[in-house]
């Protein structure tokens, strides 16, 4: 067959490659677009023409984007079955900036602010920038919208009181479907079941954080000397975030060794015991991937694995041949101590051995018996971007 000319070279490189239109990244990317287009439209059609409220005080833009951006520096992750569900105070920044600067600086704002946390602190990924830049749009201008067509002359009484719920409860609603949308499409699978739970937390953490940020109107609009005072109760509620998580994870993390206890007394099948104890590990760690590795008791024998993910794929008791230069088994063996292989893993060789295998971190632990190191337990693939 001839050399392919030019051109033919040409339009097969332009034409758009089928695996990367079916992914799940590209289906993201299809969504931050359409959250762009959103946030552009009702940029165009209602922000840039509205004036705002006739405060009393004014707070500029840039003030308002480092709020924004200490407020996403701030987050607390609290970790549900497979997902990471992260909240922070973002709502009493944009609670302030819907009574003390114009929707322009409002939005202005919070995409600047949002973005320094999110690419400098955070280092997200493009995708994850692009698409938390684009609700976060869509949302500050849903807001401006909700707000200014509700409040009345009286902007700090009940009618404004009713403006600020209304339009933090718009924001979390959307904000939830959002995220929704991002997993399913990511995942090629609908996730439309966590949708109800998410948006409910979500908004019951956005109403507590508005509670706050009415306070801190209320004193800016009578008495702005003393504003500071709302760091107080805005300290104490994140504080409070974080002590519930904490207070969560170790609960969850006590149910968990229970249940194993339980199932190590309870079953005298080999196969279901391993694979209760799999999961088990698994869902302590909120990992993805769990196998135990059997060493072999002479040089003529194999060593057994069982493996259980990724998900509820599992692989039990296979032979496998244990090559002492890949992995870490041998050093796991001799040591005889765990190791941490964090994210991202620092020898490219292990790296790469253990990309091949789908594993981009772990926690490898000897397991004992009397006479010594006789196998070794995996737990890898830290679920969500939050940890490793």
């Amino acid at each position: 067959m001839s050399e392919p000319t030019p051109r033919w070279r040409w339009a097969r490189w332009m034409a758009p490659h089928p695996t990367f239109l079916h992914s799940g990244v590209a289906r993201v990317w299809a969504l931050n677009g359409l959250l762009a287009a959103v946030g552009a439209a009702i940029y165009l059609l209602w922000v840039q023409h509205a004036p705002g409220l006739d405060s009393p005080q004014r707070i500029p833009w840039w003030v308002l984007a480092a709020m924004f951006a200490l407020a996403e520096m701030s987050v607390v992750h609290f970790q549900l079955r497979r997902e990471a569900h992260s909240f922070s105070l973002s709502e009493i920044p944009l609670v302030l900036g819907l009574f003390f600067t114009s929707p322009r600086g409002l939005l202005a704002g919070q995409l600047l602010g949002a973005a320094v946390a999110l690419i400098v602190h955070r280092r997200q990924s493009p995708t994850k920038v692009a698409f938390n830049l684009g609700h976060f749009c869509v949302e500050a201008g849903l807001a401006a919208v909700v707000f200014n067509a509700v409040a009345d002359s009286d902007p700090i009484g009940p009618s404004g009181w009713v403006a600020t719920f209304l339009a933090v409860t718009a924001t979390t609603i959307v904000g939830a479907a959002a995220i929704t949308a991002a997993i399913s499409l990511s995942e090629g699978r609908p996730q439309v079941q966590a949708f109800p739970q998410r948006a409910w937390f979500a908004t019951i953490v956005a109403s507590a954080n508005a509670c706050v940020a009415l306070i801190g109107v209320n004193i800016m609009w009578l008495a702005p000397q003393g504003l500071w005072l709302i760091l107080v109760p805005a300290g104490i509620l994140f504080l409070g975030y974080r002590a519930y998580t904490w207070q969560r994870q170790k609960h969850e993390t006590l149910q968990v060794l229970y249940e194993s206890t339980r199932v190590l007394q309870s079953s005298l099948d080999l196969h279901s015991t391993i694979r209760s104890l799999l999961q088990q590990a698994r869902q302590m760690f909120q990992a993805d991937i769990a196998e135990v590795t059997f060493f072999p008791t002479s040089k003529e024998e194999s060593a057994l694995r069982t493996t259980l993910g990724p998900g509820e794929r599992i692989v039990p008791l296979v032979l496998v041949q244990l090559d002492p230069t890949e992995g870490v088994w041998a050093r796991v063996a001799s040591e005889g101590e765990a190791l941490l292989l964090s994210r991202p893993i620092q020898s490219q060789k292990l790296r790469n051995h253990l990309a091949q295998r789908g594993i981009r971190d772990a926690m490898v632990a000897p397991l004992h018996d009397s006479e010594g190191v006789v196998g070794k337990i995996l737990v890898g693939n830290r679920l969500g971007d939050v940890t490793t």
